[in-house]
């Protein structure tokens, strides 16, 4: 199989992994985060053993004490994994090792290859984790003399109008 094809039939595999991953319109930062750490290891060594990623309570191995080193290396800032739960990042995690059935899908890829498709992919989620951390934050002015029964209306009245715009 040619690098085209595996880095079409790779594309459509986390294209496909997203979309499962989807959830209420959108994909969790930890989703991101998780999907860059699958495909990191993924790009030192394929195929993989279940053993050598899931660790025994199965979590993806690094992506709890190595994921700000992960991250950092490709530029992404520990801060955008602030206030995040990993409830659902393992097992998003584990259903991309095995959509790439553990690395056997770019194993007739040399290094080199295989790290060109990889790095592909890893800047598709870059993107999503950029596009968060660009985003423009909801600013309000809010009178301390109010009650917070004043606030929540306003927050309502913001919100109905940022909808209506949309």
């Amino acid at each position: 199989m040619k690098i085209d094809a595996i880095k079409q039939e790779s594309r459509q595999i986390l294209d496909s992994w997203i979309a499962s991953c989807t959830r209420s319109g959108t994909v969790s930062r930890n989703t991101v985060a998780i999907g860059i750490v699958v495909l990191d290891h993924l790009k030192k060594t394929c195929p993989l053993s279940r053993d050598d990623v899931i660790s025994p309570g199965g979590e993806v191995k690094g992506a709890r004490s190595g994921l700000p080193n992960i991250l950092n290396a490709y530029g992404i800032p520990i801060s955008y994994l602030k206030e995040v739960t990993t409830r659902q990042g393992h097992q998003d995690g584990q259903k991309l090792f095995e959509h790439f059935e553990w690395g056997n899908k770019l194993s007739k890829l040399t290094d080199s290859e295989r790290g060109q498709v990889l790095m592909g992919l890893i800047q598709i989620l870059l993107g999503q984790a950029n596009d968060w951390l660009t985003r423009q934050n909801l600013k309000l002015a809010i009178d301390r003399q109010q009650a917070p029964s004043t606030w929540i209306q306003r927050l309502w009245k913001t919100r109905k109008s940022v909808l209506a715009a949309l």
